[in-house]
Order: C-alpha cells, then structure tokens, then sequence
C-alpha cells in the first residue's frame, strides 16, 4: 500500500480500519512489520539507482535525454516555477514585506539581509539575495 511507516501509521492512528485482501488475517504487528521492510527496500532501491547511475556517469554516459528539453518543454518548465514561486505562501509574505521595505527606501541587499536576519527563507528554504528580493519585486509589479 505504502513504503513509508510513518503513512502506515497514521493511517492506522487515525482510526481507519483496513484489511489487507491477500492477507485478511494481518494484524498491526503484521502490518507494520512489513511497512518497515517495505520502507527499507525503497531506500535500498534509491541507494543502488544513485550508484548505479553514478557509475555510468563516471564511464562518460551523459544521463537525461535531450530530445526531451524541447523550447516548449522548457517554457512549460518555467512557466510552472514562476507559478509556484507566486502562490507560495512564504514567497508572498516575503514580497509584501519586501515591498514595504523597498517603500521605506532600503536597498535590494539589505532588504535581502533583513529577510534572512527574520528567519525568512525562500520557497526551497534558501537565503535571499540581492537578486532574489529583486526578482520578487519585478514579479510583482
């Protein structure tokens, strides 16, 4: 159903009831044993990918496929960061506040160093920058 204990968990926390259809006797011990292993063989898989995809990589491969970075494919791409970047919750506090500060005459920099000294971060949880304050500000006029 799930490779995550903590998805198994709170769904059995949260009082729903399931039975397993190959395994209608599991009980909570069953059910979480086997979310634990299942869990584990995700990370196994992830660690033998990384691996392997390193390994090819330093045999010279080039990894990704180009014909898929089309010009649409890439204007779908930052048409989709622009739009995230605007409905986030965090990047709009910080353009409003960023906007005040601009008002208040501060420069991109320290507006920038304002934000972070608050404990504000980017979208990503980055640090803002002088070209970041600038780019929320052009996104908003």
């Amino acid at each position: 159903m799930a490779r995550s204990v903590a998805f198994i968990f709170a769904l059995r926390d949260s009082g729903a009831k399931f039975i397993a259809c190959d395994m209608p006797e599991a009980n909570t011990l069953t059910i979480g044993l086997l979310a634990a292993l299942a869990q584990h063989e995700r990370e196994l898989i992830s660690e033998r990918t990384k691996a392997a995809l390193a390994a090819k990589k330093a045999r010279g491969f080039v990894l990704g496929s180009p014909q898929n970075l089309t010009r649409e494919a890439t204007q779908r791409a930052a048409e989709a960061r622009r739009r995230r970047a605007v409905e986030d919750p965090a990047n709009r506090r910080a353009t409003e506040l960023a906007a005040l500060y601009r008002e208040r005459g501060l420069s991109y920099g320290a507006i920038a160093k304002k934000l972070n000294s608050n404990g504000h971060s980017t979208r990503r949880g980055g640090r803002f920058y002088k070209s970041t304050i600038e780019r929320l500000l052009k996104r908003l006029s």
